[in-house]
C-alpha cells in the first residue's frame, strides 16, 4: 500500500526521518563490519560491543560516553569505509579500557573529569605530519581562493606555499590546561590500539589517516608527560586527586 503524504510540513519531517534512518543503519554496518573482523580474528563470536549511535551534533570524530559509542562529523582526513572502522575501534578500546578500570580519573562533585588553567604556558612545535598535512589542506582549499590565482604563475604558487609551510612550522606558546594524566594515557593507548588494528588485519588505513594517527600519538606523549611532571611537583596522583585526599577515604 501506498500513502501520499500532502502536507509540506509532513513531508519535510518524513524525509528528515527517512535521512536519520538510513545514516543510522548506514552506520550500523561500520559496527556489524567490525564485530565481524573481530569475531573472525579472535577464532570466537564477538558478544560484547557497545551500541553505536549517530551524533551530528558531535565537534569530535566520536567518543566513548553512557555505555555507548557517538560517532559525529568524521573529519575528511578519515576517507574510507575503514579508516572509519579504526575510529570505531579506538572508541571500543575505551569500552574495554574503562570496563577495565585501568585508568583511574578524579571527578569534581558534578561528576566532571578534574581539569583547571594552570595559569601557564609552553612550547609546542608542529610535528612534521602535523606541517604536511596544513600545506596540503592549504594548497588543496585555501590557495585556489586568492583573488588571481587563475592567473597566478607556478613560481608565485610555489613561494606562497613555501612561505605557509614556514609559517605553520614555527614553534608556538600554548596554554597549559591541566587534566588527569591518565586521560592521556587512556588516549595514548587507544590511538596506539587503532594503529595496531592495520597490523591485526581488521582493516586498512588510508595514508591520511595514518599519518593523523601518528601525529596524535606523537602529540600525546608530550601531553602525559608534561601532565605528570605538573603531577609530581603538586602531589597529584595519576587521577590528578591529591594522595592526601585518597589516604583520607582509605
Amino acid at each position: 500500500m501506498v500513502f501520499l503524504i500532502k502536507s509540506p510540513v509532513l513531508l519535510l519531517i518524513f524525509l528528515f526521518l527517512s535521512t536519520k534512518s538510513q545514516a543510522q543503519d548506514r552506520i550500523q554496518l561500520l559496527r556489524e563490519e567490525l564485530i565481524h573482523r573481530i569475531s573472525e580474528k579472535q577464532g570466537s563470536a564477538l558478544t560484547d560491543f557497545p551500541p553505536l549511535i549517530l551524533d551530528k551534533k558531535l565537534i569530535a570524530n566520536a567518543k566513548f560516553e553512557r555505555d555507548s559509542i557517538f560517532l559525529g562529523n568524521v573529519q575528511r582526513v578519515f576517507q574510507t569505509f575503514d579508516d572509519s572502522l579504526s575510529i570505531v575501534y579506538h572508541e571500543y578500546i575505551h569500552f574495554l579500557l574503562q570496563k577495565e578500570g585501568k585508568y583511574k580519573l578524579g571527578r569534581d562533585k558534578k561528576g566532571i573529569i578534574l581539569q583547571w588553567d594552570t595559569g601557564r604556558t609552553y612550547t609546542y612545535k608542529p610535528h612534521p605530519k602535523e606541517v604536511s598535512a596544513y600545506v596540503a589542506h592549504f594548497t588543496q582549499d585555501v590557495l585556489p581562493t586568492y583573488e588571481g590565482y587563475q592567473d597566478m604563475s607556478q613560481e608565485k604558487k610555489a613561494q606562497i606555499i613555501l612561505s605557509m609551510k614556514e609559517s605553520f612550522s614555527q614553534k608556538e606558546k600554548q596554554l597549559f590546561i591541566y587534566a588527569p594524566s591518565n586521560l592521556a594515557k587512556e588516549e595514548l593507548e587507544a590511538y596506539k590500539a587503532q594503529l595496531k588494528g592495520e597490523k591485526l588485519g581488521l582493516y586498512t588505513l588510508s595514508d591520511a589517516c595514518r599519518d593523523n594517527i601518528i601525529v596524535r600519538i606523537a602529540q600525546l606523549k608530550g601531553t602525559y608527560k608534561q601532565r605528570r611532571a605538573y603531577e609530581k611537583k603538586l602531589g597529584l596522583e595519576k587521577s590528578g586527586e591529591r594522595k592526601l585526599e585518597i589516604g583520607k577515604r582509605k
